[in-house]
């Protein structure tokens, strides 16, 4: 496989999963303090 082409797969694939966790930590901070309130 293409070296540059595994590097992009994998810069894309962190660039996900990074806004897939900024999401899930949104979400849970906000459960957090609804729950506190």
């Amino acid at each position: 496989m293409n070296t540059i082409l595994m590097i992009l797969i994998g810069f894309f694939l962190l660039e996900t999963l990074e806004d897939l966790y900024a999401d899930y930590l949104k979400c849970s901070l906000e459960q957090m303090f609804s729950d506190n309130i």
